[in-house]
């Protein structure tokens, strides 16, 4: 559990919620679908802890989205969809698309570089660039609205940033996938399927460690900054203390 239910998550928000009729419905479900995915990704890279906090920001938005997606398209005029609120929203969801794909294609690149699959940190960086193309497109359309000009752009730069980060996703899926702890699969009786399988488990375990190596290794720096700012009667009793922590 993982990149699966992240990739399809994202599919249902950013592709099907292109659509009008099907936006108002997968508002909630592509958020909360993500959240999970992303959940289970945390501990194999910390990172995705920012992802994860932006993606409940989002799911709470979408409650909101749905709502307004709904009452336009049955015409219900629902009384606490006020203008003021609606506008906050917006703006709000937009900064928080945002830091979302920021973050996103940072953990993605940061986790796969540590597993060894670069192409997937270069399409992590690719795809950041077409997205914030579109979000400035995006931004100077709603600030100005006179700029038509960007409206073709926009419209091309959504489907592009959104289908590439599909892809993205499904070859982290392919790639990098986790396996789940409690799937006690037998070996299949294809022998490229076990190869895979095993070449997946070798990548998963590569993550984890990195992941450790990674935070050992900055807590190891901290410490040593820590330690360089004592004096030495300071630094023999933090020598102690850690190791009485140790007996």
């Amino acid at each position: 559990m993982g990149w699966g239910l992240l990739f399809f998550g994202y599919f249902l928000e950013f592709i099907l919620g292109m659509n009008t009729m099907f936006a108002p419905f997968v508002h909630v479900l592509g958020y909360a679908l993500m959240a999970v995915g992303i959940n289970g990704l945390r501990r194999y890279c910390r990172s995705f802890v920012r992802v994860y906090a932006c993606a409940l920001a989002l799911l709470l938005l979408g409650v909101w989205r749905m709502f307004v997606g709904v009452d336009e398209l049955f015409s219900l005029q629902l009384p606490f969809l006020l203008d003021g609120i609606n506008q906050t929203v917006v703006w709000l969801n937009f900064a928080l698309m945002i830091l979302f794909h920021i973050f996103l294609a940072l953990s993605v690149k940061e986790l796969a570089l540590r597993v060894s699959v670069s192409k997937n940190a270069v399409r992590a960086m690719r795809n950041l660039i077409a997205f914030g193309l579109y979000a400035v497109c995006y931004l100077l359309l709603m600030l100005i609205p006179t700029l038509k000009f960007l409206v073709p752009a926009t419209l091309l730069l959504w489907p592009l940033w959104a289908i590439c980060n599909c892809v993205m996703l499904y070859s982290c899926y392919m790639r990098i996938a986790p396996a789940n702890e409690n799937d006690q699969r037998p070996p299949s009786r294809f022998a490229f399927v076990n190869r895979m399988r095993s070449a997946i488990e070798i990548r998963e375990q590569k993550a984890i460690e990195a992941d450790r190596a990674y935070h050992a290794e900055n807590a190891r720096r901290a410490h040593e900054k820590k330690m360089a700012r004592m004096s030495k009667k300071q630094q023999s009793r933090e020598n102690a203390r850690n190791r009485n922590k140790k007996d």
